[in-house]
């Protein structure tokens, strides 16, 4: 039986979404955070029925060009049955299957690893991992425990990832040495450089982004393997 989901819209051709790889990105709507910088607010409260078989139906007649389904969000997980079944058709195909999430659902995240329905996941900190920093962050502080956990379960997991943190001035910047400490056990970090304009909160679209310099300066912070800054002039990583 075809299963309906909350899709807020689907982007043919990626060659940025999923590591080396072109993919088409699915957007689920809906999200239990509200982060004011999103730059996705209309994935919010979107509301976009669509059948999840008339997407793949679609995709699978890129599948000569494209390598990977990126599905993100809003919050995919909020959606969990309409994931799975996606996941599940997806994979007979032969497309890499990545996910984004903010990490407030870690008993479906175990499920997906556990039934190999993923091969990448990618996943959000906005904060260091207290109530008082998700709260004032992202007003999610009460999913504070659950992201905590998400994190272990995906370093423990053995699956390629990364954990990535917008650098938001006025925000989050001032958080990073608190950041580097909570997230010093994973392999890889990002610190994605955030970018005013069409922000959840419209006070935002006003805050300048970082300079590259500032970004480079951030991730000295952070002794993770392997530290990369994610700019408007594409990606790197920053030597110790």
């Amino acid at each position: 039986m075809p299963v309906k989901a909350n899709i807020g819209g689907v982007l043919d051709f990626s060659s940025i979404d999923y590591p080396k790889k072109i993919a088409s990105v699915i957007f689920f709507s809906g999200c239990n955070f509200r982060c004011p910088f999103c730059h996705n607010p209309e994935l919010i409260e979107g509301k976009g029925v669509m059948e999840t078989d008339s997407i793949i139906a679609e995709l699978s007649k890129y599948r000569e060009f494209v390598d990977a389904v990126v599905i993100t969000g809003g919050e995919p997980t909020l959606q969990p049955e309409a994931v799975k079944d996606f996941c599940k058709k997806l994979k007979p195909l032969g497309f890499k299957i990545k996910l984004d999430t903010n990490g407030s659902n870690p008993q479906f995240i175990q499920e997906l690893l556990e039934e190999n329905l993923i091969d990448f996941i990618a996943m959000d900190v906005k904060a260091p991992f207290t109530k008082e920093g998700y709260e004032k962050v992202s007003k999610a502080g009460k999913f504070v425990d659950n992201v905590k956990r998400s994190y272990r379960i995906i370093l423990d997991s053995g699956i390629a990832h990364e954990f990535r943190m917008p650098v938001v001035p006025k925000l989050n910047e001032q958080m990073l040495d608190d950041v580097a400490k909570e997230v010093k056990d994973s392999e890889k970090f990002v610190l994605e450089q955030f970018s005013g304009g069409r922000c959840y909160n419209k006070a935002y679209n006003a805050v300048d982004s970082p300079s590259e310099e500032q970004m480079i300066g951030f991730a000295k912070k952070f002794s993770n393997k392997e530290v990369r800054i994610r700019t408007k002039q594409g990606e790197k990583t920053i030597s110790k």
